[in-house]
């Protein structure tokens, strides 16, 4: 979230901050999409970023999620 939020083009677009419910709000994620991404009884931390790039292929702004994965280098 922080990365995001270092993006100028996420704060012009208005990501608010880096904080959780505001990344929810901007990236357009509910309480059930932030648990499959992030939480540990997912699996490891080691596979967040492979699932931010599932999420992103299905994501409903997927121009927005393209950018995330540039910004933190999870692009594949």
């Amino acid at each position: 979230m922080a990365v995001a939020f270092a993006d100028p083009v996420f704060r012009e677009l208005g990501l608010k901050s880096d904080r959780l419910g505001d990344a929810m709000e901007f990236f357009a994620l509910n309480a059930r999409d932030v648990h499959a991404l992030m939480c540990e009884c997912m699996g490891p931390a080691a596979g967040i970023p492979h699932r931010l790039r599932h999420h992103a292929k299905r994501a409903e702004h997927p121009g927005l999620w393209r950018r995330f994965l540039l910004a933190t280098g999870l692009a594949a």
